[in-house]
């Protein structure tokens, strides 16, 4: 178990250091970090399985979804290395991973819950009238974006539904955990968009914000890997 709280608290830490080095807009050391904070968070949750002994099916589905993570924070921040044109490919790429990984930790927590607690979708319902509120009193400025971010925000806030209902029906400490987790994630993403699309944000507010994001996403994936046990 030390052995988990260690590569825990490296992938965090590194995390850290991604951050600082996208405020001091060193790509290059930025994806470094990033790299080996994902590859931790991997390590998190193969460690885990081989502790644990759970079953192959969980396993797979959480090591798959987290890869689907480390690929998404690769694309998005190998997207800094290329011209406008190019950039937005990447992007695509990015967020096309994480929706994967959304729809199999969704599939994973309605499959093994059993049952569904339909109560839960108020949070799934909440998130794309948030993002319409949000637009609407200018908090938000996401242009042609508006209609994609809502429905990745819509599928992620679906995640984060199915991880409540995960824990509501088996009660467990693993399904505590990645309840945390599918809260910590929506957080995480929430913040991103406010630092991206807010244009009315402080400097220092971004900087704020580059960390929140980080800490909740890096301490979300560990936990998914940690809910293997």
């Amino acid at each position: 178990m030390v052995h988990l709280i260690i590569l825990s608290t490296l992938s965090i830490i590194t995390a850290s250091f991604s951050g600082y080095f996208n405020i001091k807009q060193n790509i290059r050391l930025r994806l470094l970090f990033k790299f080996v904070a994902s590859l931790l968070f991997l390590a998190v949750g193969f460690f885990a399985s081989l502790q644990s002994g759970t079953d192959k099916r969980y396993f797979l589905f959480i090591f798959s979804a987290l890869m689907c993570g480390l690929l998404g924070d690769l694309f998005l921040v190998v997207k800094g290395f290329f011209e406008d044109g190019n950039r937005i490919m990447f992007e695509v790429f990015g967020m096309a991973s994480f929706l994967l990984g959304h729809i199999l930790y969704i599939v994973l927590f309605i499959t093994t819950a059993g049952a569904f607690n339909f109560a839960v979708l108020a949070i799934a319902l909440s998130a794309p009238l948030t993002i319409c509120l949000l637009q609407k009193f200018k908090v938000f400025d996401l242009g042609k974006l508006f209609l994609p971010a809502t429905v990745y925000c819509t599928i992620l806030a679906l995640m984060t539904a199915t991880a409540v209902n995960f824990f509501i029906q088996i009660n467990s400490t693993p399904a505590l955990l990645a309840m945390i987790a599918g809260i910590l994630f929506f957080v995480s993403d929430f913040s991103l968009a406010l630092r991206n699309y807010n244009k009315k944000i402080t400097k220092t507010g971004v900087s704020v914000l580059v960390y929140v994001v980080l800490l909740t996403y890096y301490t979300a994936q560990v936990l998914f890997g940690l809910s293997i046990l």
